[in-house]
């Protein structure tokens, strides 16, 4: 009883009064960063608190090319919209943790994943747990300058990780039947599904309303309409799926997404499953029905932008306006989170504009009749000139996405 009594008293977090805040040293060249590790509990510190957290945080140079993991998450509120009502103000709380034996605040989210990180007895995160992880919340310092060329450097960050942990957030109820609605829809192959009278119809029918709800949950999440995270997992060499104690599979979900979105499945959906038959009919020129920009929310346009981003061959202003499928808290991110190789550039008129990364200092930009788009082209030692590659430039191309950016 004096047992049970104790624990009821026990806090909700551990009490850190008392402790300095954490205090980071300046890093040593431009090409460092910093990683963190989570630290096990001894029985000492799981007596001070069980949901005690503590990280160490090191140095590492990028040139040296240093073993870690990279996290890529959402800052606030990691729940699907219809969920959001419930506890509104949770996800706006700070939480500390212990780094480098100093006091530091992390959002609700970014708590919830070192929790995950730290208590994981078996499974992927208990495999990866040993790597150091890079953290933007916890390995960059609020220091304007050092924030400057830190900020510059991450799709290096990314691209360089050992693989790219993308954390969805906590579970809840929905989820088991979500991954478990992904888990067959894999099976389906995707020839069969495009055919109006195959059998696919009854492996619809089967399906519950509540499974299909849960899926449209999950994939509705915050995390999936996030601009940065085309850049982030557009770099991966490895993209592993985290979501509370569940680990989801890319190909699934790029199977589920062409389920969703390329196939005529939604007339059988719409006659089986009621939850969809409140959703219009959108059609797309090509006839192609697009209820899953409704449903599965950003999932297809992930998908796109991942295989989109660092491909040279795509114009620039394809991936402008693949942008604005995507939230930033600052307009203009939509932008920048698109520019994986390319460069910003001011002509000597003063007109922004985006081009091919290998463009330099003293390139022209050249409108040429009967092209949409202008080129960069560069002068040669002979006075010919060489093709660089297309460019976007505000006041020489016909989209005008940017300037709805709220550019400033």
């Amino acid at each position: 009883m004096r047992d049970f009594e104790a624990a009821a008293k026990r806090p909700t977090l551990p009490d850190f009064r008392g402790l300095p805040e954490c205090q980071y040293r300046c890093l040593v060249t431009r090409t460092s960063i910093r990683v963190l590790r989570v630290e096990a509990l001894d029985d000492a510190d799981r007596d001070i608190h069980p949901k005690l957290i503590k990280v160490r945080i090191e140095e590492v140079n990028l040139d040296e090319n240093p073993e870690f993991n990279a996290l890529s998450y959402v800052w606030g509120d990691h729940r699907a919209p219809l969920g959001q009502d419930n506890r509104r103000d949770r996800p706006k709380h700070s939480f500390n943790i212990l780094c480098n034996d100093q006091t530091m605040s992390v959002t609700y989210n970014l708590f919830c994943f070192l929790r995950r990180l730290s208590s994981s007895r078996e499974g992927a995160l208990k495999d990866i747990r040993a790597m150091p992880f890079w953290i933007d919340q916890l390995c960059i310092q609020s220091d304007n300058s050092e924030r400057t060329f830190q900020v510059a450097i991450m799709d290096r960050v990314y691209a360089q990780a050992r693989r790219v942990v993308s954390w969805l957030g906590e579970s809840d109820i929905q989820v088991d039947s979500a991954v478990r609605l992904l888990g067959k829809l894999k099976d389906v192959p995707l020839d069969r599904v495009s055919q109006p009278n195959s059998n696919v119809a009854q492996f619809v029918k089967d399906i519950p309303n509540d499974d299909w709800l849960a899926l449209g949950s999950l994939l509705s999440r915050p995390y999936f309409k996030r601009a940065w995270i085309v850049q982030e997992i557009a770099m991966a060499k490895e993209l592993l799926i985290i979501c509370g104690e569940y680990t989801l599979h890319c190909d699934d979900l790029a199977h589920c997404s062409a389920i969703l979105e390329t196939s005529e499945a939604w007339t059988m959906l719409s006659w089986y499953a009621s939850v969809f038959r409140s959703v219009q009919n959108h059609v797309a020129p090509d006839g192609q029905c697009r209820e899953s920009l409704h449903y599965g929310g950003q999932l297809a346009a992930l998908i796109e932008a991942q295989s989109t981003v660092g491909n040279q061959l795509v114009a620039p202003e394809n991936l402008l306006l693949l942008g604005e499928q995507f939230d930033a808290t600052v307009p203009v991110d939509k932008y920048f989170a698109m520019l994986h190789s390319r460069r910003l550039f001011f002509t000597e008129d003063g007109l922004l504009g985006m081009g091919p990364e290998s463009s330099e200092n003293g390139d022209e930009v050249w409108e040429i009749d009967g092209l949409l788009t202008p080129r960069v082209m560069h002068r040669v030692d002979s006075g010919a000139f060489r093709y660089v590659g297309e460019a976007f430039v505000l006041g020489m191309t016909q989209t005008e996405w940017l300037a709805r950016a709220e550019v400033s």
